[in-house]
């Protein structure tokens, strides 16, 4: 009996012993399983850092992708001390018209007339526009000087041209403010004005405007030398399928822009010169480290790292919550820093009390490669955070540059960029001077009219 139940146990014994074996066997499939997956998901995250990164502007991020983060419910309504807009009754009225009433709308019975004072009620009405085909009889005369024949010139109107000025500047308000193409813009002519035009005529015609803009346009590379304080920043772009980038450098009253075939330091330094005057607001490209300007590094990009996707997995809960540390230590000395400005005012004791607090940060010991990867960032650009503690103008992120590209973005979406560098160099002026004239508050049709005159009363056609 004893013998059998020995023999059993044998049994069982070496049944276990294989299902464990098997069990091994299996962990070691899996484990080899999880390195491939780890290793994986490594290429895929470098390879999605290209196209997505700490550098990428808010306006290159799709409408559409949502954060899987948590918000705290705001009040909804209006905030305390904001002033309500409401359209005012014009001061010009055109026509009175008194409208009455014989039969009642609800019973279909006569009306009697009340002794009260009418109600008065202002309508605007949107008149369709007319154009004008005005045929000028220019007299020939004899110069008495030279014997030359010469004729009185056409008003407002550029030379053999079709069109007046008004229209070359109607059709850059539409490319240039309203980010309209030229098949829209030929269909709107039409629409409003029943004329029809090729986007041939279109096209030239603003090519022509480009040859008055060029005195201004150099006088804007000028006063962004200026400013105080610029926001700089850069996009990709093509022309004719080429790429090059698209810059823009802007200040509190101008506007900069410009494409290069480089995203390098040359075009920085031909922009702004060797010694800018000012500060210099910029992300965390190289292109802006030789300057000799006062530079303001962007806090945005920086934390908008610890918000992305981490590129290397944790190995364990230390690694997480230094990572979490470090994250919060930044974003606490942002946040106080940007109070006490507000609080106190600027110095340069105020910024120096913040360099030596993030020294501090620094200083302590962090584990996991994602808190290294950002370390490094910070150590590199640590002179550079806290600039906007000592000016007044300053802002600690470039985000008036990412938002004075939205528009190119939404036009390079829609007509593909350009097909020349002619056209390339007459879009970026006008843009120039659109955008500075938003600035300025003034109106850039205006702006434009006057450019035109003053070039054609000095004789620059």
């Amino acid at each position: 009996m004893c013998e059998e139940k020995y023999r059993e146990l044998l049994e069982e014994n070496r049944l276990l012993k294989e299902k464990l074996k098997l069990f091994e066997q299996q962990l070691q499939t899996q484990a080899k399983r999880i390195d491939q997956l780890e290793t994986e998901q490594i290429k895929l995250l470098n390879e999605l850092r290209k196209y997505k990164n700490e550098n990428t502007p808010s306006s290159a991020i799709p409408y559409y992708e949502k954060e899987n983060t948590s918000h705290r419910h705001k009040t909804s309504g209006q905030k305390e001390g904001h002033t309500g807009m409401s359209r005012k009754t014009p001061d010009k009225i055109d026509r009175i018209e008194h409208l009455t009433l014989n039969v009642s709308p609800c019973c279909n019975k006569p009306v009697r007339k009340m002794r009260a004072k009418p109600k008065t009620r202002v309508v605007t009405h949107l008149l369709p526009p007319k154009i004008e085909n005005v045929k000028y009889l220019k007299d020939r005369c004899i110069c008495s000087g030279c014997g030359a024949e010469v004729q009185p010139e056409v008003p407002n109107t550029l030379p053999n041209a079709r069109f007046d000025i008004s229209f070359m500047i109607f059709l850059s308000v539409l490319s240039t403010g309203m980010n309209l193409p030229f098949g829209k813009m030929r269909e709107l002519l039409r629409f409003l004005w029943g004329v029809d035009v090729s986007e041939a005529t279109i096209s030239n015609t603003l090519a022509k405007l480009g040859g008055f803009l060029g005195v201004e346009y150099e006088k804007l590379k000028d006063d962004i030398r200026k400013e105080a304080a610029r926001y700089d920043d850069e996009t990709g772009w093509r022309i004719l399928g080429k790429g090059s980038w698209l810059w823009v450098f802007i200040g509190e009253k101008t506007a900069f822009y410009t494409i290069e075939f480089s995203r390098g330091r040359k075009v920085v330094k031909k922009i702004l010169g060797k010694k800018p005057v000012g500060t210099d607001i910029t992300d965390g490209l190289q292109s802006y480290g030789r300057l000799e300007s006062n530079k303001q590094k962007c806090w945005a990009h920086l934390l908008r790292r610890f918000r992305q996707a981490v590129f290397f997995p944790f190995k364990n809960e230390k690694e997480k919550r230094d990572f979490r540390r470090l994250r919060n230590s930044l974003r606490l000395m942002f946040k106080r820093a940007k109070d006490e400005k507000i609080k106190s005012g600027v110095s340069v004791k105020l910024r120096e009390k913040y360099e030596k607090k993030l020294a501090v940060v620094l200083s302590k010991k962090y584990e996991g490669k994602n808190t290294e990867k950002i370390l490094t960032t910070v150590k590199n650009q640590r002179d550079e955070l806290f600039t906007f503690l000592e000016f007044d103008k300053v802002d600690p992120t470039n985000n008036r540059a990412e938002q004075a590209l939205k528009a190119p973005i939404v036009k390079r979406k829609i007509s593909y960029q350009n097909r020349s560098l002619c056209h390339a160099k007459n879009y970026v002026m006008q843009l120039s001077i659109q955008k500075t004239a938003e600035l300025r508050e003034q109106n850039y049709a205006d702006v434009l009219q006057n450019i035109i005159q003053q070039q054609l009363s000095a004789g620059k056609l």
